[in-house]
Formats: structure tokens, sequence, C-alpha cells
């Protein structure tokens, strides 16, 4: 079994479940998906599809913590089915599925993320819900600004690795991994809820964004890191 990179480095870190499962496979559909991602929130949580090389993407379905397990069990036709029905038609038919796995979602956040010699970058360092897909970005990000250190360090001749160049590296990485966090910690409790007419309020919310083109794209752009 493999040991987890914290572990081994003996950093602690911070746990919060959201007593959540994310069912993952790779399934076909019947149109071409064009490189497009998609999301739906759905009553039982988000279904997000990201597309793969071919008419293949990767699904990845959010349940209520155990409810995934009956779908583990259904056969590939009637879970095609079920697909379909939560989905629509968005990118056509579902043609087939691969294997499913299913694991737990929690926020986890490293206590300590830079050591003489040592920073700590990706999923080994935080775990993020996959509702905004940002921990990819987030990861890219952080490579980058990792670079751009070391680039400065040896600039000013400084020892590679040394603790005053990897502290500027966490200090600038440190706004936008929480404002990351936050934006994805907050979608995750805001389409978490089915408490009455929250979903209409959801809903209204998301057709006001899609209408205002300055802040959806606003919103895109940080999520992409183009403004911290």
């Amino acid at each position: 079994m493999d040991v987890p990179v914290l572990e081994q480095l003996g950093i602690s870190s911070r746990h919060h479940s959201y007593e959540q499962t994310a069912l993952i496979a790779h399934v076909g559909v019947s149109q071409p998906h064009q490189g497009v991602a998609y999301e739906r929130f759905t009553a039982e949580g988000p279904i997000a599809l990201l597309p793969l090389p071919g008419q293949a993407m990767e699904l990845v379905w959010t349940h209520a913590s155990g409810a995934d397990q009956a779908r583990l069990a259904l056969s590939d036709r009637a879970f095609l089915h079920q697909l379909q029905t939560a989905f629509g038609d968005r990118v056509g038919r579902f043609t087939r599925v691969g294997q499913r796995f299913s694991y737990p979602l929690s926020l986890v956040t490293a206590e300590e993320s830079v050591r003489p010699g040592l920073a700590v970058l990706g999923n080994a360092a935080h775990a993020l819900h996959p509702v905004a897909g940002q921990g990819f970005n987030l990861a890219l990000r952080s490579v980058m600004d990792l670079v751009e250190a070391l680039e400065q360090g040896a600039q000013h001749q400084r020892t590679l690795g040394d603790m005053p160049t990897l502290l500027a590296f966490e200090q600038r990485r440190a706004r936008d991994r929480a404002n990351v966090i936050r934006f994805s910690d907050g979608l995750v409790r805001l389409f978490g809820y089915s408490l009455p007419l929250l979903p209409h309020a959801r809903a209204a919310g998301l057709i006001g964004l899609n209408l205002i083109g300055p802040l959806r794209r606003g919103l895109a752009r940080r999520a992409m890191g183009l403004e911290r």
C-alpha cells in the first residue's frame, strides 16, 4: 500500500470530509465533444464530463456517501440509462462505460509546504472537491511560481532550494491557494444542500451569471489564475 507523501515526510494536514463520494469512469459519447468539458448540477450532486481523445469522456459523478454503491453494482446498460436520464443529451447518447471506481471526497490541506530543499505541490499538498475542477489548475500555477522563485534565487546566487527562496514562493502561493479553496468549498456548500427554494435560487444565480458577460468572464479568468 502506498504511503501518502505528507505522511512519509511527517507533515500533518487538516481534513474535512464532505460526506460525499465521486464515481469515476470512462464513457463513450455519440457526438464529438470538440474538447469541451461539461458540468451539470443535479439534485443528487454535480456530474462532470471531461474530454478524452476520440469520442470518449471522463465521468465524475458526485454522490452522497454510500449512494454510489448501488450504481457501481448496476449493469453497464442500466448505468448508462441512469446517467443519460441524469445528465441529458448535451453530448448525445452515452454509448459505453468502462470500469467504475469511487473514492471519498474531502478537503485536505497540508500544515507545512516548504522545508529546506523541499516544496510540496499538487495533490500531495492539497486535495479539493472536484466540483470546480480547480485542483489541477492550482497545481500548475504552483509549478510556475516555483520555477520563477528558483530562477530569481539563482539570479541572486542563492543555494538551490534555500529557505528564503522557498518562503518567498510560499508567500506568493498562499493567497491564490486560499482563494481557490474558499471558492471550491463555497460551491460544494451551495450545491450540497436541498433546502426549500434553494434550488430555484441556485438556478437563478447560474442563469444570471451566464447572462452577465463581464461577470462570467471575470469568474473564468479568476478560476484560471489570470486574476489573483
